[in-house]
């Protein structure tokens, strides 16, 4: 998997399947949907769209394929991973970004990235109050 992502610009988020907030991971989605769209038609290249799940033991690969199925997402370039556990944790406390399950309510912030072909982070969001085109707009173009 990671030779597809390599060079490339990622927009990452991290998100659950089961989520019951309509204005969190749900949100979340969508505006990541409009990014992809705004980028295909702003011409932007190399561009990859990952959503990292944060509830690995549900969102196995099969729930995740239904998951963007369902939305009617366009997977070329637009991908939901799953991993170890520990590796998904690894990744949440290296972009500071809080999961823990509260009976069971997984208890989440939420964390939009934009990193570039260098792998540097090149755009944050926190929460969901983002806009796709301030992502978009800080995308390199050729």
């Amino acid at each position: 998997q990671s030779a597809r992502f390599r060079g490339k610009q990622l927009m990452v988020n991290f998100i659950f399947t089961r989520c019951p907030v309509a204005t969190m991971c749900p949100a979340s989605t969508a505006k990541m949907m409009t990014a992809q769209k705004l980028a295909r038609e702003a011409g932007v290249p190399n561009l990859e769209l990952i959503s990292i799940t944060l509830d690995p033991a549900y969102d196995t690969p099969g729930v995740l394929k239904e998951f963007a199925d369902v939305r009617g997402i366009d997977t070329v370039n637009f991908s939901f991973l799953t991993g170890p556990e520990t590796a998904i944790k690894d990744l949440l406390t290296q972009f500071g970004v809080i999961a823990q399950f509260q009976g069971d309510i997984l208890q989440h912030t939420l964390t939009t990235l934009l990193i570039d072909a260098q792998g540097r982070i090149a755009h944050r969001a926190d929460g969901s109050q983002w806009e796709a085109r301030d992502f978009v707009q800080k995308m390199r173009r050729p």
